[in-house]
């Protein structure tokens, strides 16, 4: 599928940029898992990770879920994938666990609850992928825009996995053809919006407090 046509829909994006010498993870970090308990994010050390940050609402963030289950297939030798919803207020792990089923995910879930990997970052559009090594190293970072087939990930990711990979060949099929991707597209930048006002209004809120002390 491609999204080409609609990108005159989106506000204007950093498609990829890469990070030489980040440390571990940017920031301490952890999450609140499916099981609502908080996990650290060293827990991913030892593969590569590859953050989806996104939304159970995201009309992208769900066209990208049959990508990532192949994506996770075919390099799960090396590579994890992690869906990281930052969007706590709306979504509660019983949501993430349902939106898991429903898309028969096999890999892991969890919620930026206090939207410090948002912030880390700098997350606007949804889905962005961030791409750690097996020490939590940032190697790079793409959104949607630029990976429309599972193949597109693979050549953004691969070049920085160890091992050599060869990179099945997909038909692509007009997005114009299925109706509900109309929809999906034009969403995209109510969600960015959104995501936007609420970090906004979080740290207006935030200078209020710092005012009055």
């Amino acid at each position: 599928m491609k999204l080409t046509d609609f990108t005159f829909f989106l506000i204007p994006l950093i498609l990829i940029t890469t990070f030489p010498n980040a440390s571990t993870y940017g920031v301490k970090l952890d999450y609140l898992g499916l099981d609502n308990q908080y996990h650290p994010f060293e827990s991913f050390k030892g593969k590569y990770l590859l953050v989806d940050t996104m939304a159970t609402w995201c009309g992208p963030c769900i066209l990208a879920m049959p990508h990532l289950a192949e994506v996770q297939e075919l390099r799960k030798d090396v590579l994890n994938v992690f869906s990281l919803s930052v969007s706590p207020s709306s979504d509660k792990p019983k949501d993430l666990a349902e939106f898991k089923e429903t898309h028969n995910a096999t890999w892991e879930f969890g919620i930026d609850y206090d939207l410090k990997f948002q912030d880390a970052y700098d997350v606007i559009y949804i889905p962005t992928y961030f791409l750690f090594d097996s020490d939590g190293n940032l190697l790079a970072s793409f959104n949607s825009t630029q990976a429309q087939e599972t193949a597109d990930y693979l050549r953004l990711i691969d070049p920085y996995l160890p091992g050599n990979y060869t990179i099945p060949e997909e038909e692509s099929q007009p997005l114009l053809e299925i109706p509900e991707v109309r929809l999906a597209i034009s969403s995209v930048l109510v969600a960015s919006l959104i995501v936007v006002l609420i970090r906004m209004v979080r740290k207006i809120r935030q200078s209020g407090v710092l005012e009055e002390k």
